[in-house]
């Protein structure tokens, strides 16, 4: 099978949309596949194409692709966001030639609302959604099949409300751990932030004692908010 990321895997960060896509991979590799890598930035994913087409041109079978992409559209996926419209639908288009399957699993629609334009500002958002459209028309033509974190996510915008939407929900490692019913302990784990406002979640755990919140987060993000909560002597911990 062939693996495509139009970035570098980045083995160091602990945040989920870094852990997800090194997970996937080593799925398939557990999974028995043999895995053509087609991950990196566009010069180094440009070489290794290279070598996939021949491989295709030499009569060289593939079960099929499996796509992750970013909160960024793939054309702007190097480090320095420069721009390469053509290399991912280059390598879409080449696998529909052969007959190979793909898919891909597109994970935000931030830049949808209202909330992003007035986060990066209107020249910049105007610029950003023209190539998330690209984007989406891309995997939308070339793509068997487009994953979605759930269906309500691609309700959300025209170019996902397509048959060949497939729910693929967000994985992890199941652990059976005893718990009774009271008192009621509730574990948050993600971002924290702009686009992960707990402010509302935070004073309404406060205000019931019964309850406890652990939240579970990246150092750095909590220093950057802890101050907007007030969590000294309560049932919030983090």
């Amino acid at each position: 099978m062939i693996y495509h990321a139009a970035y570098e895997l980045n083995y160091e960060s602990v945040s989920a949309s870094a852990i997800r896509p090194r997970r996937m991979l080593q799925a398939f590799k557990d999974a028995g596949f043999e895995v053509f890598d087609l991950t990196g930035q566009s010069s180094v994913r440009r070489a290794k194409f290279r070598k996939l087409k021949a491989k295709l041109a030499g009569g060289e079978q593939f079960a099929f692709m499996y796509s992750e992409s970013a909160t960024i559209p793939a054309m702007i996926g190097d480090a320095n966001h420069f721009p390469h419209l053509l290399l991912d639908a280059q390598i879409f288009r080449t696998l529909k030639k052969y007959g190979v399957p793909t898919s891909v699993f597109y994970r935000d629609l931030y830049w949808v609302y209202d909330e992003y334009e007035e986060r990066v500002g209107k020249p910049l958002a105007t610029g950003m959604r023209a190539l998330y459209r690209y984007e989406l028309a891309l995997y939308k033509r070339y793509a068997d099949i487009i994953f979605v974190p759930s269906y309500e996510m691609a309700q959300e915008i025209p170019q996902l409300r397509v048959a060949k939407v497939k729910e693929l929900p967000p994985g992890g490692e199941p652990v059976d751990v005893p718990a009774s019913p009271s008192p009621l302990n509730m574990f948050y784990v993600g971002g924290i932030g702009a686009h992960y406002n707990l402010h509302q979640l935070v004073r309404a755990v406060q205000r019931v004692p019964s309850v406890t919140l652990t939240i579970c987060t990246d150092e750095d993000r909590w220093r950057a908010v802890e101050h907007e909560y007030d969590i000294r002597e309560s049932n919030v911990r983090v």
